[in-house]
């Protein structure tokens, strides 16, 4: 018998008066915070399988795993192959999708990608944190999306860097330092008090 524990949490192990916090959350906010768990488990997640770590995916797509249909299968591969940034906005155009700059690689040319219901609340220079995946001929957001105020977002694109300036270039802890960074800050802002941006509790399009 395999002995196994979920590698890493999320949210992080809270205290008591983030605990109350997230148990006062809005059906919205909460709905947002499933969401979002459910794609980091299928996408980051790494379970403790006696005593090695092993990529909840790896398990879902390698042999012994569920049976799953050739859709699903490009998707979560997709959604590993894709790690999550932070985006920012640069043109909204209206019921078609929206023009972003990675933010964490700005000497990447700005995508586009097909994101219809979206156009109708983001505006130029709102920040988030996504994963764009490729799905048939354009990215599009993955669905799981922290809304971050641009303040926030710079603060938390500052420690990423900060953190990644002292590894020596490993891409996997790269991409955990940035996952864990972005869903971090996103958590302590939807348990503060002010309103966050309008992506919150949204549905979008890029599911399969």
């Amino acid at each position: 018998m395999h002995r196994w524990e979920l590698s890493g949490q999320f949210p992080r192990q809270p205290d008591d008066e983030r605990t109350d916090a997230i148990d006062a959350l809005s059906p919205r906010l909460e709905q947002a915070i499933s969401v979002n768990i459910g794609e980091w488990l299928l996408a980051d997640a790494e379970l403790d399988i006696n005593g090695k770590d092993i990529k909840a995916h790896e398990l879902i797509l390698g042999k012994g795993g569920p049976l799953l249909a050739a859709q699903g299968r490009e998707w979560l591969q997709e959604l590993a192959k894709r790690p999550l940034s932070l985006y920012e906005v640069r043109e909204v155009i209206k019921g078609k999708g929206l023009i972003l700059v990675d933010m964490l690689n700005p000497d990447q040319p700005p995508v586009q990608i097909r994101e219809k219901a979206a156009t109708g609340f983001l505006t130029t220079w709102d920040t988030f944190g996504a994963r764009l995946v490729w799905q048939y001929d354009s990215f599009v957001m993955s669905g799981a999306v922290y809304p971050m105020e641009r303040a926030t977002a710079l603060d938390c694109l500052e420690e990423i860097k900060s953190e990644i300036e002292h590894e020596e270039g490993d891409p996997a802890l790269e991409r955990y330092i940035t996952t864990s960074t972005i869903i971090d800050y996103w958590l302590d802002s939807i348990l503060e008090t002010k309103p966050l941006p309008q992506l919150v509790g949204r549905k979008f399009r890029g599911h399969p």
